[in-house]
């Protein structure tokens, strides 16, 4: 029979040169791609505030031709009543 080895595993407590790099590599990138992503974010939330902003002004100028177009239909609606009552009156009268 075959005696059997006994492999145990193990660690190399050194470091090497390359799994440092690396580490620093790695690191390096998340703090880049964090400070990117931040960047993008505070840019889209500049955008969303101008945006915001626009669109108040626009509801505002709509309020404000909405409550014109009422008062215009409301006038309209008036003198169109008088002028039928006009018209009735005259058929009536004949």
């Amino acid at each position: 029979m075959m005696a059997r080895v006994k492999e145990d595993w193990h660690l190399d407590k050194s470091v090497s040169v390359g799994h440092i790099l690396t580490t620093i590599t790695l690191v390096a990138m998340a703090v880049g791609a964090f400070y990117s992503l931040s960047t993008r974010l505070a840019v889209v939330e500049d955008k969303i505030l101008i945006i915001l902003d626009n669109q108040t002004r626009i509801d505002s100028a709509q309020d404000a031709t909405l409550i014109q177009f009422r008062s215009d239909m409301r006038d309209m609606t008036i003198d169109l009543n008088s002028k039928l009552d006009t018209i009735m009156t005259h058929l009536l009268d004949e």
